[in-house]
């Protein structure tokens, strides 16, 4: 879910956003995005308000796939392609935004946390800042809609590890097949894909959900499937051309969104607050 800041709404400018791909701007990953994260957004506030709105996060996996892969098999194509310069720019529009909200929230639960949920809750920021909040979470609470995780105020970073885990093995994947066995490309991208889909079905059969939903051998297939894609083809190169003068509509004033994003982690702190004291939220209404 955090992929939804740091690539999207809190990006410098639309031009350097994830919707553009050599100069080509793709309108409607924007929409796509629009609905993923407020599907997202809504279903955390209130499941109600959204049934189902978690597949939010699996649409933000595929468009990172069709976005970031595609973008580093062109760049093969063009011998432009540098692994210093991509993990440079992830690093660039990831870390401010990701680590503002690790920030804001551990600072919140200072006040407002007993001393075993602070513990708790810098356990979770430290496998946050190695990217591994994934793994971290399959083995401690499991079930991600279990009751036990409600009040969990970084829970949603597993999403983003998955994807930062993908990002530092595919493009090192990608460069070593493109130099030892190009014309194997597709057929490995594939393989991988049916591999993944077949370690997901596997671990949900065998009652391991927690796996096939937390970590990335479960996950690549969503992002893996569409690195074969070639995003800005002949047929849509021009119209995309004369889209890409200007700045999306997402990334105009794409700040005070990111304020949206803090109510999640920041309500599953008041509810904790009040579980310390006793009560909780719920309790207060009747």
């Amino acid at each position: 879910m955090d992929k939804c800041i740091s690539e999207n709404f809190c990006s410098p400018s639309s031009r350097q956003g994830g919707n553009f791909i050599h100069g080509t701007y793709f309108p409607h990953i924007d929409g796509l995005r629009t609905f993923a994260v407020l599907s997202v957004v809504l279903y955390h506030l209130q499941e109600w308000l959204c049934p189902g709105g978690y597949t939010g996060v699996d649409i933000f996996f595929v468009i990172s796939g069709y976005l970031i892969g595609g973008g580093l098999v062109r760049s093969l194509k063009e011998n432009s392609f540098s692994l210093t310069s991509f993990y440079c720019r992830r690093i660039k529009r990831i870390m401010p935004a990701y680590f503002c909200l690790i920030a804001v929230v551990l600072a919140f639960g200072c006040f407002v946390l007993d001393c075993d949920d602070l513990r708790s809750l810098g356990r979770t920021v430290r496998s946050s800042t190695l990217f591994i909040t994934n793994i971290y979470f399959n083995r401690t609470t499991g079930d991600y809609f279990s009751p036990a995780t409600e009040e969990n105020p970084l829970l949603n970073l597993w999403s983003l590890s998955v994807e930062e885990q993908f990002y530092l093995v595919i493009p090192l994947a990608l460069l070593f097949m493109w130099k030892t066995r190009r014309s194997a490309l597709m057929a490995a991208v594939c393989g991988t894909m049916l591999l993944s889909l077949c370690v997901a079905a596997y671990q949900m059969d065998m009652v391991e959900q927690s796996k096939a939903f937390y970590l990335l051998p479960g996950r690549a297939w969503g992002a893996s499937g569409r690195l074969p894609a070639r995003p800005g083809s002949r047929r849509g190169g021009q119209n995309a051309g004369k889209r890409a003068a200007g700045p999306g509509r997402m990334d105009r004033n794409p700040r005070p969104l990111c304020l949206l994003y803090l109510l999640h982690p920041l309500s599953r702190l008041y509810r904790t607050a009040f579980r310390c004291r006793g009560r909780t939220p719920d309790t207060l209404r009747q």
